[in-house]
């Protein structure tokens, strides 16, 4: 296979939708979580991000991480000083659908 093969428009439109569905599945997508701390019941959207760090749409923190395992929201407001974090119970997590249904709310 050469290089005039690969760029003909038929070839090229191949490349393009591979390269479409490895961003769609390898990128972290939003997902819709509800959490609570000290009774207080809270909806929101979260995004893993790409360096370890996630975020939390409605969050003014420097560090938000979602553990699966534990089930449970870390969000601290600064990365050098963990003691100000706090420990939110994830009570649901709709995923990525959920983040597209409420768009519809």
């Amino acid at each position: 296979m050469n290089l005039q093969n690969l760029t003909e428009p038929k070839n090229l439109k191949v490349i393009a939708a591979l390269v479409l569905v490895a961003l769609i599945l390898f990128i972290p997508k939003p997902q819709r979580i509800k959490y609570e701390y000290a009774n207080m019941v809270s909806e929101s959207t979260y995004w893993d991000g790409l360096g370890g760090s996630g975020v939390l749409f409605d969050a003014k923190a420097s560090f938000v991480r979602l553990d699966k395992d534990t089930n449970h929201l870390h969000v601290c407001h600064s990365v050098t000083d963990t003691s100000n974090c706090l420990k939110y119970r994830v009570i649901e997590n709709k995923g990525f659908t959920g983040y597209l249904l409420s768009f519809f709310e």
